[in-house]
């Protein structure tokens, strides 16, 4: 494949990188939006009422790990996790920081392939375990693993072509 056709085929990935990106952030808002009001409830049930319930901490929780998950990807994507650069920042040669760069994005991609494959087997390994309060499997909740994994590889391989064909950007 040229270089024209790996410009291609990187502008049709990041064009479904940005819709998987726009479907993310419109869940992310949903489950924000249902955890803030499945606090107020309990809040309200709690202080107001004086009969907690029992099922809404439990789901605010499930909730705010599969928000962690999900929203991981989204902040590497747009660069927004905490980075040690100092490094990088004193490579003056452009090709060895790209090198760099790479090299920093296959330990990633490594470790993606590893919170995925042991992800899903210890969901799978808990999905015979219901959840004290909702009586949901646990496969549930352990799934936002391997699936933030996935997400965090997709944003992954994006910046790696991104770098590797000198597109400038990275954001979604």
């Amino acid at each position: 494949m040229g270089k024209q056709g790996s410009t291609k085929f990187y502008h049709l990935f990041d064009n479904l990188v940005k819709k998987i990106n726009w479907l993310l952030k419109m869940i992310i808002i949903l489950l924000l939006i249902i955890m803030t009001v499945t606090v107020l409830l309990q809040v309200f049930f709690r202080f107001v009422i004086k009969n907690s319930l029992p099922w809404s901490e439990e789901l605010a929780r499930y909730i705010m790990i599969w928000l962690v998950m999900l929203s991981a990807g989204l902040a590497f994507d747009q660069n927004s996790h905490i980075g040690v650069d100092f490094i990088v920042d004193y490579i003056t040669n452009p090709g060895f920081k790209k090198v760099v760069k790479l090299f920093s994005y296959f330990l990633i991609g490594l470790f993606c392939v590893f919170i995925i494959s042991w992800g899903y087997r210890l969901a799978d390994s808990v999905s015979v375990q219901k959840s004290p309060a909702m009586r949901i499997s646990m496969f549930w909740p352990y799934l936002s693993i391997p699936v933030g994994g996935i997400i965090f590889m997709v944003q992954t391989i994006k910046l790696s072509l991104s770098t590797l064909l000198g597109e400038e950007g990275g954001e979604s």
